[in-house]
């Protein structure tokens, strides 16, 4: 899929208001357009970038986010699974899962080696 020029646009203007801010080391950004993120890495190479991911995996997973450049990848909870999160962690890419209510489960994620989890409560 190749972006268009409505894409390359928001992108830039993001971009352009972070590098603006001088918040690069503050950011990551994270999308279920994982267009955006590889436009993202074309414009600033510095700030870290995230595919969030609803329902399933995309195919060839480690692949997959290696193809746009992600530095970590966001699933959703209910497709997280502990062979997931591991090979995830093996090949370098951060893992924050989304959303994880329940305290049991997100010790169970931590236990796996997530690096976070997205959640309503705080503890």
């Amino acid at each position: 899929m190749s972006s268009t020029f409505a894409d390359e646009i928001v992108v830039q203007i993001i971009i352009d208001m972070i590098k603006k801010m001088q918040v690069e080391h503050l950011v990551l950004l994270s999308s279920f357009y994982h267009h955006y993120l590889l436009i993202c890495k074309k414009h600033s190479s510095k700030i870290p970038t995230a595919a969030l991911q609803m329902y399933k995996h995309p195919s060839k997973l480690i692949d997959y986010l290696h193809s746009f450049q992600v530095d970590a990848y966001h699933p959703e909870d209910k497709i997280t699974n502990q062979e997931t999160v591991s090979s995830l962690r093996e090949a370098g890419f951060f893992v924050n899962v989304f959303t994880v209510n329940k305290t049991k489960r997100q010790k169970k994620l931590f236990d796996w080696g997530v690096n976070g989890v997205f959640t309503d409560f705080l503890a």
